[in-house]
């Protein structure tokens, strides 16, 4: 997966993280006789999974490899406390409208995450990859580890699977 700025990043079918699958389609396409796409809904299907699988391991607090975040300041810690808004995990959400702007779009054979507000993908950036910010950085933009990766193909093989029945 891309690291760096949030918007875009992706979730690429086939690509050398997962060489399972990628390894599992060549068969497939050797057996079918025939190269396997995914249509435009299994790639939007699979850019919503991934959506999730981000929304909801970084309101666990966790970042991509699935390492704790850092802990707020406790200046942001306190502010959070007031709100009141979860302090310990980090979980980078003050009202979810960062994490609410993530959507899919399919361009090619690829589906990117985008954020539809340029405010929300500044936010993910400063959390993500901090160049000047105060911000601790928070890596949670992508999918790396091998569990979650293994649940995207998941979602690959179920959308191929039902094309056999």
């Amino acid at each position: 997966m891309s690291r760096g700025a949030p918007s875009p990043w992706s979730l690429s079918v086939g690509s050398q993280e997962d060489r399972d699958f990628d390894g599992a389609i060549k068969l497939l396409e050797t057996t079918a006789g025939q190269f396997v796409d995914l249509t435009h809904a299994e790639l939007e299907t699979l850019g919503l999974f991934g959506i999730r699988l981000v929304v909801l391991r970084t309101r666990s607090g966790r970042d991509l490899r699935l390492e704790p975040f850092k802990p707020y300041s406790p200046a942001y810690a306190e502010v959070r406390r007031r709100k009141p808004r979860q302090v310990s995990p980090p979980d980078l959400a003050m009202i979810g409208t960062m994490l609410g702007s993530m959507e899919p779009e399919v361009v090619g054979k690829e589906v990117h995450v985008v954020f539809n507000d340029p405010l929300q993908a500044l936010k993910a950036l400063t959390h993500n990859a901090p160049i000047t910010s105060p911000v601790k950085q928070r890596e949670f933009l992508g999918i790396e580890h091998p569990a979650e990766l293994e649940a995207c193909s998941e979602v690959i093989l179920d959308a191929l699977g039902s094309r056999l029945k």
